[in-house]
């Protein structure tokens, strides 16, 4: 009997790589400890281990190779941003992910198995505890990322309930470290606590910042749902000292299974053991013991097999409850200086998981003794989708898959204030993505401000986009100019086509970026902006920042938190249909009459076309045909423009992929580039870079 096979999801490299590193171990340990224990077991496992680099669009790829080749079974991806990216892809192949991480609530879907804490199980006993034991005024500190902002927005929801009150709010970058005007902000809001959910490497300088500022935990301590014993390793136990985490386990748990296990784990990968590491362990046990129950890897029957499943661990009772996330008792703890959790407080019994805990008052959350709320009663909070359904993204539809993927990353990058980078062919609608994120966003009424960088002329860039000072230049206007930094404040700039920004200028945008401010030309005054940028560009632009020095590679990184890659219309052909039929009848709509379809054939040859300029090409054909066709009711295959009808309709897919393979083996080796090589095939050089990925054609030595 063939193995079966589980794909281990985790970031090895990225800003959250030390957290995953050890959910990694967890999950080895946990099958190892298995095997030992199920000598006589009828099934075989084999573990596929995969590196998602913290990136959503590296999750999607590597999940959706796993579906391609079979594998049923994922465990791991960390980050919410990573969760959210993969989901289609579980539908598509009827995947199930065991999800093992702490995370912001408000999903239940039928594809994942949640092992981590939801926030009524810690952010509710954390605003209790502090309200009981310290005082009722709270500074809000977090990474600028999707769970962060999520929690934020229940807490304050929440607060009222316990008559406190948030004096403070920021959220730090993400793999930037803290500045320490930071804490100016803080120690000026004269909070009682913080509570942090700050993640990765952003735990370590925030803490150890917190520490060189000289500020007292006796008098302000940080509270998190994030910060384990493997964050504390990592900052040093003095920065942690003090602090507290609440979490449902603590490596100093006495009970003597527990000391075991610690034990047998250190003994093997040694440093310290975490909640995140023990529900990694967990979630990976009971999934192994399902399918072997069941001699099935089918999602719906694994779920079906752990609903109302208890199991004792090595430290508590657990139990799975009716959403598939696990009842079981909480605790906070405070940081000893040998880096240990001394446990201050423990729930009377299980927490119940609620994932849509918004929708409650704080009184009905904790503690209870039993699991409610069976997804059934939840169908308008958390419908199931097909797979087949139109996707929507405020006014963009598809039926593709491959763009629905990058517009779950558009929706996730939409609810946080870090760049995005929005990589497509010319005409494939960046701006209209860019618009969407904007109105889907917090800052969807504040300004979009569009710039095409590449068609201001270069001598003029920097005083469009950071404004002028009176006679700043022969010219300038009297009383100056404002720039697009300054009249995008409190909203969004949309620098399109951000490859052809001189590399001059990049310096300055930079700094822009990291300082929050921005100096007019010919003035020395520093004026700050709230801006959120998100940049586009039809080039490759990590190629030319790491092999050709076009462009910089800080300034690439600083803008590509978030990467959302449009596929060309020739990739997503299914797509063309519903557009060209939005286009006629947006076009009839305008002007009252002319044609209402468009014939068999006629879409035949539309869908057999090439687009090389994408959606606005599309829009342009139709617009043109429906006046050739203005008199008809129907527009027909002779009313489209003679470029769209091939010359020959008898080479086969596989005869032009040859040709085409072909055609760009010969151009790379006659070039000197990949820069030149697309230059004269007619065509953007990520286009080039994506149809050799898909021809399988490796870059020749230079």
């Amino acid at each position: 009997m063939a193995p079966i096979r589980i794909g281990l999801l985790f970031s090895l490299t990225g800003p959250t790589a030390a957290t995953e590193r050890r959910q990694l171990q967890a999950a080895l340990f946990a099958k190892a400890e298995y095997e030992l224990e199920h000598t006589n077991s009828t099934c075989q496992f084999e573990l596929i281990i995969r590196d998602i680099c913290s990136e959503p669009n590296e999750a999607i790829k590597q999940v959706l190779d796993l579906g391609e080749n079979g594998v049923k079974l994922v465990v791991g991806c960390y980050t919410s941003a990573c969760r959210k990216a993969i989901l289609p892809i579980l539908e598509q192949y009827q995947m199930l992910l065991v999800y093992p991480t702490p995370y912001e609530g408000n999903e239940n879907h039928p594809h994942v198995f949640y092992t981590g804490e939801v926030p009524n199980q810690q952010i509710i006993p954390i605003l209790r505890y502090i309200k009981d034991t310290i005082g009722t005024k709270i500074y809000l500190i977090g990474s600028d990322y999707i769970y962060p902002h999520l929690i934020n927005q229940q807490i304050y929801s929440y607060i009222d309930q316990l008559e406190g009150e948030v004096v403070g709010e920021y959220y730090i970058p993400f793999a930037q470290p803290p500045l320490f005007n930071i804490f100016k902000s803080i120690i000026s809001s004269k909070p009682d606590a913080i509570l942090s959910t700050v993640v990765g490497n952003n735990i370590t300088t925030f803490y150890q910042a917190y520490r060189e500022i000289g500020l007292n935990p006796c008098e302000i301590p940080i509270f998190s749902p994030i910060t384990t014993e493997v964050e504390i390793m990592a900052m040093g136990n003095q920065a942690a000292t003090g602090h507290y985490s609440c979490m449902s386990y603590f490596q100093s748990s006495e009970c003597k299974s527990n000391k075991d296990f610690v034990k047998k784990f250190k003994a093997q990968y040694g440093g310290p053991v975490s909640s995140v590491m023990t529900n990694t362990w967990l979630g990976l046990t009971l999934l192994l013991e399902s399918v072997e129950l069941i001699q099935s890897t089918h999602y719906s029957e694994i779920k079906l097999s752990l609903k109302h499943r208890t199991r004792i661990t090595p430290w508590d009772e657990i139990e799975v409850d009716t959403n598939y996330h696990l009842c079981r008792s909480i605790r906070i703890g405070k940081v000893l200086p040998d880096g240990q959790f001394k446990q201050v407080w423990k729930s009377s019994g299980h927490v119940s998981p609620d994932p849509f805990w918004s929708s409650k008052g704080i009184g009905d959350t904790i503690p209870v003794n039993h699991c409610r709320k069976d997804r059934s009663e939840l169908p308008s909070v958390c419908p199931e989708k097909s797979s087949l359904e139109v996707y929507q993204f405020h006014e963009i539809y598809t039926n593709s898959l491959r763009y629905r993927q990058q517009l779950e990353v558009a929706k996730i990058a939409a609810q946080s204030h870090s760049n995005v980078l929005i990589l497509g062919e010319t005409g494939a609608g960046k701006e209209m993505l860019a618009r969407a994120i904007h109105m889907e966003s917090s800052r969807r009424h504040g300004p979009f401000v569009a710039v095409n960088v590449g068609a201001i002329p270069r001598e003029l860039i920097a005083s469009e986009l950071f404004g002028y000072a009176e006679g700043a230049f022969t010219g300038a206007k009297k009383g100056g100019s404002l720039g697009k930094f300054e009249v995008a404040h409190q909203g969004t700039l949309f620098l399109d086509e951000i490859g052809d920004m001189p590399l001059e200028l990049q310096v300055n945008l930079l700094r822009v970026l990291e300082t929050r401010k921005v100096v007019r030309v010919g003035d020395h005054i520093e004026r700050p902006v709230d801006v959120r940028i998100i940049a586009a560009t039809h080039r490759n632009l990590k190629e030319e920042a790491a092999y050709q020095g076009a462009f910089r590679s800080d300034l690439y990184f600083r803008l590509n938190v978030f990467t959302i890659t449009i596929p060309s219309l020739n990739e997503r052909t299914e797509d063309i249909p519903p557009l060209a039929k939005y286009f006629l009848r947006e076009l009839y709509n305008t002007y009252g009459q002319g044609p209402t379809r468009i014939s068999s054939r006629a879409m035949q040859v539309l869908e057999n076309y090439l687009w090389p300029g994408n959606v606005r090409e599309l829009r342009n054909v139709m617009e043109r045909t429906f006046f050739i066709a203005y008199t008809e009711q129907e527009i027909k295959a002779n009313h489209l423009p003679e470029d769209l009808h091939p010359l020959s309709r008898t080479i086969s897919n596989q005869s032009l992929r040859l040709m085409e393979r072909q055609t760009i083996e010969d151009m790379l080796h006659s070039c000197t580039t990949v820069g030149e090589a697309a230059k004269r095939l007619g065509i953007a050089r990520s286009t080039l870079y994506r149809k050799m990925d898909a021809l399988n054609i490796h870059r020749p030595p230079k």
